[in-house]
Formats: C-alpha cells, sequence, structure tokens
C-alpha cells in the first residue's frame, strides 16, 4: 500500500508541473510572452521615467486602457504555457517569469531620450486603431527575443516539437 501511494505521489507532481523547461514554447506562446515582456518593460520604464517625463504616466494609462484585452490574452496564453493554476510549480514559474523581467527592465537606462522615446512607444499602442495586431508587431520589434526558458517548438501552435 505504501509503494502505491508513493507512486502515486509521484505521479501527481509529474502531471502537476506541465510546462517545465522541457515544455517547448510554440508561436503563441512566444508571442504572449513577447507582449508581456513589452507590458512590463513599459511599466518599470513609466516608473523610472515618471519624473524625467510626466507624460509618459497618461501614456502608460491610455495604453493599458487600449490593449487591456490583448495583454489579458497575453496573460492566459502564459499561464496555460506555464500550467499555472492558483498554486503548484506552474504558478510559481510563471511568477519567477514575470519577476525576472521586470528585475532586468528595473535597472534600465532612465535618461530624457530613453524616457521620451517609450512615451512615444506607448503613445502609439493608444491610439484609437490600435489592435491587438499592433501590439503583437511592435512587441515583435521591440523583443524579438523573449526572455524565456526553454526550447522553441519546430513549427506551429501546438506546443509539441
Amino acid at each position: 500500500m505504501r509503494k502505491i501511494s508513493a507512486i502515486s505521489v509521484a505521479l501527481a507532481l509529474l502531471v502537476s508541473h506541465p510546462a517545465s523547461a522541457e515544455s517547448c514554447w510554440n508561436k503563441d506562446a512566444l508571442v504572449a510572452a513577447q507582449v508581456r515582456e513589452l507590458h512590463l518593460m513599459l511599466m518599470t520604464v513609466m516608473l523610472r521615467c515618471r519624473a524625467i517625463t510626466p507624460s509618459i504616466i497618461a501614456s502608460y494609462d491610455q495604453f493599458l486602457s487600449k490593449q487591456k484585452r490583448a495583454i489579458s490574452d497575453a496573460e492566459t496564453r502564459l499561464m496555460e504555457h506555464f500550467g499555472a493554476g492558483k498554486t503548484g510549480a506552474g504558478r510559481a514559474n510563471f511568477e519567477r517569469f514575470h519577476t525576472n523581467i521586470a528585475n532586468f527592465y528595473g535597472i534600465g537606462k532612465t535618461d530624457q531620450q530613453s524616457c521620451t522615446m517609450f512615451d512615444v512607444v506607448a503613445q502609439e499602442l493608444a491610439k484609437a486603431d490600435a489592435t491587438a495586431a499592433t501590439m503583437a508587431q511592435i512587441a515583435g520589434d521591440m523583443v524579438p527575443e523573449p526572455r524565456i526558458d526553454g526550447p522553441k517548438c519546430v513549427g506551429g501552435s501546438s506546443g509539441r516539437p
């Protein structure tokens, strides 16, 4: 009986961690990672630049309002990739992903030129005609290689190499 219990626990641990570093990043997950990384980049830049370029606060808030759906969809896709429920290893990996990105951009360059550039990016993403596709395109341009662990899938969006 003890052996069956130990095997059950081991199987439960394997099943509860579906998106470890061994799971590949398919195209949808990569785009979601780029969008999320751009969002976190803009957030940390806004916090660093608000004294240098006060208009960035309004630009960032407008960006959030306009791109709320794209940001939410990206977060949902990332949670699926990591297998992130409310607890467990998947959730921990999801949180670690966010923390690593925020920490990376939190120590970035803070000067008038970079603050103005990011203000313009936020304004562009807040425009009335800016769609989720616009967000994905700009995210792809600004984050060509998202800060991810694990291999990229060879093709498709199935999540399998």
